[in-house]
C-alpha cells in the first residue's frame, strides 16, 4: 500500500519472419494482402486473409505466425498462445517467434512456460535484448531474484546503454534486500535516460522506506511531472507527506491518485489512514473496506482495517481482520505490529509480546513494535526489559520522541539512576528538540491586561485520570478574561472525549500532524499561554513547545519532572514537592503554585471506607494499589523488612498488570526471594472504579511506592480517608506522596528515610489504634484542602497565567517592542 516498483512492460512487437515461402501463389498472394490490412491497422479484414491462406494452404508458417502477432497485438493472448507454437513447430529456431510468445504466455499469467519461451529465444537470438528484459521480469514475478539479477546482469554486458536493463537490475537487487545497488542501479538508468519516470519512482520508494521522506518527496514529483498519469507516484507522495504530519497534503494526493486510476485499492485505503487520523472513524472505515472490495488480497488494507476496527472498539472484529492480514502476507511486520497493538489495547499483554517479537523478527529494526514492546512490559511491571525496548526503538528511528519519552518516563522509576543522570538525559532531549526563537517574532500584543487566549496540549482528554484533574479548570475558566483552546492528541475518542468538546471552547485534533503544522495552528490561532498537560508521558507533544509557538510555555500535572526543554518557561507545582536546590534539575522556572498542586474532581460516589480492617480480621493489613511498576527493589526490600517485624499482617496489591498470572507470580517471587510467605501477597487485577475504590476498605494503612510514588492513587487513597505513609524522597517523583501528606497536614505520616519508613510501618501495625484514629478524620481535613474546591484552583492558575502573561510583557516592551507587537528588537532564547 505505500510502494510500487516499475519495470520495463513486457513488449509486443512483431518480428520479422524468415521461413520459406509457399509455392502456392493464392496463399501468398492472400498473406501478403492480410500483411497490408494488418500494417493499415484494418484488424478484422488482416484477421480474414490470415484465415483464408490458412485454408489455402494449412500449415502456413508465415499465416500462422503473423495471425498469431495479430491476435497477441489485439490482447487475444491465449489465441496468440495457439498460432504461435503452431508456427514455431515448423521453425523451432525463429527468436522472435519464441519471443512473441513468451509475451503471450506471460500476459497470461503462465510464468514457468513463458521463461522457457523467452529463454529460447534467447538461445536462438543471444543479443535480443526485449527476450532478456521479459525473462527478467518473468524471473522477478517468479521471485527467483537472484536468477533474475543474473539474467539483468548479463544483458548489461551486451548492451551497456539499455536504461530498462539496469532499472530492471535495481528491482531484482532491491527485491533481493541489496539496496545500494538497487540505488546504484537506478541512478545508472538516469543518467542514461534522465526522462525516466519509472527510475525516479523506485529511487523515491527506496528513500521512503528509509523515512527520508523529503528526498523521495523530491523523486516522486520528478516522476509525476515525468509522467503525469503516474498514480503510483501521486500515491507514494501521500505517503510521504502523512508519515510527515501534513494530512491534508497526503489526503489530495491520494484522491489525485484515486482520480487517475479509478479503483485503486491502495489510495483507497491510504484515504482511509488520512480519514483515521482525522478521527472520521467511520469514513475511514468505509474507505477501507472499498480498498479491500477492489483488492481482496491486501494485507496492508486489512491492516488498516483492523486498526480501524480497534480504535472503534471492535476487539473481536479486528483480531480476525488482522488474521486474515497476517495469512496474506505472513513474512511482513505490519499485520504483527497491529495485532499486538489490539492485543495490548484489550490488556493482553503477554498476547502481545509474541505478537511483536514476530513483527521484530521480520523487521529488527521496526521502532513502532520494538516501542510498544516496550510498553507491554513496563505495564506487566517489567521495568529494564522496557527500558532497554524504548532504547532499542530510539536507536532505530532517529527523532522517535514516543520512544524517547517513554525511555525518560521508565527512568524515573529506576532507584539505581542518580538524579544528576536523570536530569542529564532530560537535558539532553531538550538540545535534540529545542529550536531557536526571538521574542519579537511573535504577533501577540504585549498588553499585560488583555484578555489571554489559553491552550492545553494533552493526549489525556478522554477516559483517562488526567481527566479528574483538567475538566473542572475547564469549566470554571473566566471566559470574559480567558478564551480556552485545546489541541487534542485523542487516539480513541470516547464519551469523555464528546462533553470536553462540549465545552466553551476550541477543539483542535492534532493526531498524526506534522510537529511545524501543529505549530503554526498554535500560531494561526494567536496563543499567548501553552500548557502542556503530559509531559514524558505518552503520546505527548513536547516536540512542538520545543518550536516554541506561544511567548509563554508551561508544563503542568502530567509528570513529575522537567521535561528537559529551555523553550518551555515554567514547571508549575506546590513547594512541598521539591527539595531545597531542587530548582537545578529543571530546565523550565519552578512556579510554586499559592495553595495545592492539582485540582481533583472527586467520584460520582464515595464509598464508605468502614473502620479500619484490622478490627474485624485480627491482623494489619498493608497495600498498594499502585502501578506495579512503581514497587521497585527499594519498596519490596523496605515492605519484606516490615512484614517480617510483623508476622501476621498481609500486603494486598491491586494493579492492572496482575490480570496476568506471570506478574502475579513475578511480584510474589521477588517477596519470597526476601524470606517472606508468598500467601502473604495478595495480586488483584483491575476493576472497575466503583469497586476498586470499595477495595480501600481492605486496608488499614496504605504504602507509598518509591522512588516514583503514587498521584492519583494517593489522592484517592487521603479522599477515602486511609492512612498513607510516605517517604519523602530527593526528586519531585518521589516527594508526591510527602507534599501531598503535608498539605493535607498529616505529617505524622512522612518518613525521612527508608529506615524511618520501615520503623513507622511497624509501629502503626504494632499500635493499630493509631491507624483508628487517622482513618476518623483524615477525609475531612483532605477536603479542607481546597484540591477539590475547583474555582479556587482555577483563579490560582488564572493568577499564575497573568503572572507570566504580565512577565513576558514587560520583557517585550523594555526590549523596544511596539504596543501593535511589531517587532523592533528581539533576543535569542528566553531569560530568566
Amino acid at each position: 500500500m505505500v510502494t510500487k516498483h516499475q519495470g520495463a512492460a513486457a513488449a509486443k512487437t512483431a518480428g520479422t519472419f524468415g521461413g520459406q515461402a509457399d509455392n502456392v501463389g493464392l496463399a501468398t498472394q492472400m498473406i501478403e494482402m492480410a500483411f497490408q490490412f494488418h500494417q493499415a491497422g484494418r484488424i478484422r479484414d488482416a484477421e480474414n486473409a490470415y484465415q483464408k491462406a490458412l485454408v489455402i494452404h494449412p500449415g502456413q508458417v508465415d499465416a500462422l505466425y503473423y495471425l498469431g502477432v495479430l491476435y497477441l497485438q489485439n490482447g487475444v493472448h491465449d489465441a496468440a498462445e495457439e498460432f504461435l507454437t503452431r508456427a514455431l513447430k515448423k521453425q523451432p529456431k525463429f527468436a522472435e517467434g519464441h519471443f512473441n510468445l513468451g509475451v503471450a504466455l506471460q500476459e497470461q499469467g503462465k510464468l514457468k512456460e513463458s521463461a522457457k519461451a523467452y529463454s529460447q529465444a534467447i538461445k536462438a537470438d543471444k543479443r535480443l535484448v526485449p527476450a532478456q528484459l521479459n525473462l527478467g521480469n518473468v524471473y522477478l514475478d517468479l521471485k527467483q531474484f537472484e536468477r533474475a539479477a543474473s539474467i539483468l546482469s548479463k544483458l548489461i554486458k551486451i548492451s551497456p546503454k539499455s536504461a530498462q536493463a539496469h532499472l530492471n537490475l535495481g528491482r531484482a537487487s532491491k527485491c533481493k534486500g541489496d539496496e545500494e545497488t538497487a540505488l546504484e542501479s537506478y541512478r545508472r538508468a538516469l543518467e542514461l535516460n534522465p526522462q525516466y519516470a519509472d527510475a525516479h519512482l523506485n529511487i523515491g520508494a527506496i528513500l521512503l522506506n528509509r523515512r527520508n521522506n523529503d528526498e523521495a518527496k523530491e523523486a516522486f514529483y520528478r516522476a509525476a511531472e515525468l509522467n503525469p498519469q503516474s498514480f503510483e507516484a501521486y500515491n507514494n507522495i501521500g505517503v510521504a507527506w502523512k508519515r510527515d504530519g501534513f494530512l491534508e497534503h497526503a489526503l489530495t494526493c491520494f484522491a489525485r491518485a484515486s482520480e487517475i486510476k479509478p479503483g485503486f485499492a491502495d489510495a483507497h485505503a491510504n484515504m482511509g489512514g488520512v480519514l483515521y487520523a482525522f478521527g472520521d472513524l467511520e469514513r475511514s472505515e468505509m474507505e477501507v473496506r472499498k480498498a479491500i472490495e477492489l483488492s481482496p488480497n491486501s494485507s496492508a488494507a486489512h491492516c488498516m482495517l483492523g486498526k480501524v476496527l480497534r480504535s472503534r472498539g471492535k476487539f473481536v472484529e479486528a483480531i480476525a481482520t488482522l488474521n486474515v492480514a497476517i495469512k496474506l502476507a505472513p513474512d511482513m511486520a505490519e499485520p504483527y505490529r497491529e495485532m499486538g497493538a489490539t492485543l495490548a489495547d484489550n490488556h493482553q499483554h503477554e498476547d502481545a509480546l509474541c505478537a511483536f517479537a514476530k513483527a521484530i523478527e521480520r523487521d529488527p529494526k521496526d521502532p513502532i513494535s520494538l516501542n510498544n514492546s516496550g510498553m507491554s512490559h513496563i505495564l506487566l511491571g517489567r521495568l529494564n526489559e522496557g527500558v532497554d525496548f524504548f532504547r532499542r526503538a530510539s536507536d532505530a528511528l532517529d527523532g522517535f520522541n514516543l520512544a524517547t519519552s517513554n525511555s525518560l518516563f521508565a527512568m524515573n522509576y529506576v532507584s539505581e539512576i542518580s538524579q544528576e543522570d536523570l536530569s542529564k538525559a532530560h537535558f539532553a532531549y531538550g538540545e535534540r528538540w529545542d529550536r531557536d526563537y526571538d521574542d519579537g517574532d511573535f504577533a501577540n500584543t504585549p498588553d499585560p491586561d488583555r484578555p489571554l487566549r489559553i491552550g492545553y496540549v494533552s493526549p489525556d482528554l478522554r477516559q483517562h485520570v488526567a481527566v479528574y484533574f483538567i475538566e473542572e479548570v475547564l469549566k470554571a475558566h473566566d471566559r470574559k478574561k480567558f478564551k480556552i483552546f485545546c489541541y487534542a492528541e485523542v487516539f480513541k475518542p470516547d464519551d469523555v472525549t464528546e462533553r470536553l468538546q462540549a465545552l466553551d471552547l476550541t477543539w483542535r485534533s492534532t493526531i498524526e500532524r506534522n510537529n511545524q503544522e501543529v505549530a503554526q495552528q498554535i500560531k494561526d490561532d494567536g496563543i499567548d499561554i501553552l500548557i502542556d498537560l503530559a509531559g514524558h508521558t505518552g503520546n505527548n507533544r513536547l516536540p512542538v513547545f520545543g518550536l516554541k509557538p506561544a511567548p509563554v510555555q508551561v508544563t503542568w500535572i502530567g509528570y513529575p519532572n522537567t521535561t528537559g526543554l529551555k523553550n518551555v518557561d515554567y514547571v508549575m507545582m506546590e513547594k512541598n514537592f521539591l527539595p531545597k536546590g531542587g530548582e537545578v534539575h529543571f530546565s523550565e522556572e519552578v512556579y510554586f503554585l499559592p495553595r495545592v498542586p492539582v485540582s481533583y474532581k472527586i467520584p460520582p460516589a464515595r464509598p464508605d471506607p468502614g473502620p479500619s480492617p484490622y478490627e474485624r480480621n485480627g491482623y494489619v493489613t498493608f497495600g498498594c494499589f499502585n502501578n506495579s511498576i512503581k514497587v521497585g527493589k527499594a519498596a519490596i526490600k523496605a515492605w519484606s523488612e516490615v512484614l517480617r517485624a510483623v508476622p501476621d499482617s498481609k500486603l494486598l496489591l491491586k494493579s492492572h498488570a496482575y490480570r496476568s498470572g506471570i506478574a502475579v507470580d513475578a511480584s510474589k517471587s521477588a517477596f519470597e526471594a526476601q524470606g517472606i510467605d508468598p500467601d502473604r501477597i495478595v495480586c488483584e487485577g483491575p476493576s472497575r472504579h466503583e469497586e476498586y475504590l470499595k477495595r480501600f476498605s481492605a486496608i488499614d494503612l496504605a504504602l507509598d511506592p518509591f522512588p516514583y510514588n503514587g498521584g492519583t492513587t494517593t489522592l484517592e487513597t487521603l479522599y477515602l480517608g486511609v492512612p498513607l505513609l510516605a517517604l519523602e524522597g530527593a526528586t519531585w517523583g518521589a516527594r508526591i506522596g510527602s507534599g501531598l501528606l503535608r498539605v493535607v497536614g498529616e505529617d505524622s505520616l512522612v518518613a525521612s528515610s527508608p529506615e524511618d519508613y520501615i520503623a513507622k510501618a511497624i509501629d502503626f501495625a504494632r499500635n493499630p489504634e493509631k491507624l483508628s484514629v487517622l482513618r476518623g478524620g483524615l477525609y475531612e481535613r483532605f477536603m479542607a484542602t481546597g484540591i477539590t474546591d475547583h474555582a479556587l484552583q482555577t483563579r490560582d492558575l488564572e493568577n499564575a497565567y497573568r503572572d507570566m502573561w504580565g512577565r513576558w510583557c514587560a520583557r517585550r516592551n523594555a526590549a523596544g517592542t511596539t504596543a501593535s507587537g511589531a517587532k523592533a528588537s528581539g533576543s535569542r532564547q528566553r531569560s530568566k
